[in-house]
C-alpha cells in the first residue's frame, strides 16, 4: 500500500485501497463473464468430457 501513498494523503488504510482496486477487480469480472457468454455460445464443454447444461 505504500507504494501507492501519496504524499498529500495522511491517512492512507483499506478503505482507501479498496476505491483504487475496485474498479479494476469490476472490470475483471465483466471480461470474465463476456468470455463464458462467449465459450457458451460457440458450445466449447468445460473441460474434457464434461458437456456445458444450462
Amino acid at each position: 500500500m505504500n507504494a501507492y501513498k501519496r504524499p498529500e494523503d495522511p491517512e492512507f488504510g483499506i478503505g482507501t485501497l479498496i476505491s483504487y482496486t475496485l474498479p479494476y477487480s469490476i472490470g475483471y469480472c465483466i471480461v470474465l463473464i463476456l468470455m463464458l457468454v462467449v465459450w457458451m455460445m460457440i458450445g466449447a464443454p468445460i473441460g474434457p468430457g464434461a458437456a456445458l447444461f444450462i
